[in-house]
């Protein structure tokens, strides 16, 4: 199958795409196209001053919607609880909404790594499984390093947005510390083992400005209706074609000076 990813261009041409501008845009529930989930399941947090204990899906929606061109489009929970709201209506915006700038500088050094180099893992994927990025039980534990990966990302994110303290880090370790955490005793499976791995590895490679803002990715804040769980959208545009012309014109023009 083919897909459209950020590095069929060179990094210099994503940094100054041109993307659609949205402003409070309605998108409907008919406006968007599933196109794969990408899951861990059942993911044992802890969270709140009690703590609570709830088993929770963490991932993201591939999907295209109107407005937003031949992009895909990356959809992440903002708030945590389950549910994906499938038949919800979003005011989408430009931008991380309401949050604070620290925390938006953490999340933009997360996916600016992080999701090129899961359309990277993808692409090997579908390499692999002859063009087709379902699951094959020939290359399991590909397809779980793929579900991990997704899963990690969303954690991190969770991390980051729901944390109460200064430690960013979704490990419980047996402590007490920190109010967002996961029940490391309990994780079920393959997938949610490597979704926990890789989120502390993002963590730690923010928490030590090992990784900060590298730009590749677009926000957008989807505002759900009340009660109704916000989600965070991000693209990883194409160059226009004009774009491409241009920039093709003036290498001729330099290798015809030289």
């Amino acid at each position: 199958m083919k897909r459209t990813l950020w590095k069929v261009a060179p990094r210099l041409l994503v940094l100054v795409a041109v993307t659609p501008t949205l402003h409070g845009q309605s998108i409907t529930p008919g406006d968007r196209l599933l196109e794969n989930a990408f899951y861990a399941t059942d993911i044992p947090f802890l969270h709140g001053p009690g703590p609570t204990l709830q088993p929770q899906l963490a991932g993201f929606n591939l999907q295209t919607v109107n407005g937003f061109g031949s992009t895909y489009v990356y959809d992440f929970c903002a708030d945590f609880f389950t549910g994906n709201n499938d038949d919800a209506s979003f005011l989408v915006s430009p931008g991380l909404g309401g949050l604070g700038s620290s925390r938006q500088a953490e999340m933009r050094a997360l996916f600016s790594h992080a999701l090129p180099a899961f359309n990277a893992l993808l692409d090997d994927y579908i390499v692999l499984n002859g063009g087709d990025w379902a699951y094959n039980a020939i290359y399991a534990s590909e397809y779980d390093e793929l579900q991990g990966y997704a899963a990690g990302m969303q954690i991190a994110l969770w991390e980051l947005i729901h944390e109460q303290t200064a430690d960013l880090s979704i490990d419980d370790n047996g402590s007490t510390d920190g109010s967002f955490r996961i029940d490391v005793d309990a994780v079920p499976d393959t997938r949610a083992a490597l979704g926990a791995a890789y989120a502390e590895q993002f963590l730690a490679n923010i928490g030590t400005s090992t990784w900060t803002d590298q730009g590749r990715v677009v926000y957008y804040f989807a505002n759900a209706p009340d009660g109704e769980q916000d989600r965070l959208w991000m693209t990883i545009p194409e160059p226009s074609a004009a774009l491409l012309g241009v920039l093709g014109f003036a290498a001729l023009f330099r290798r015809r000076r030289f």
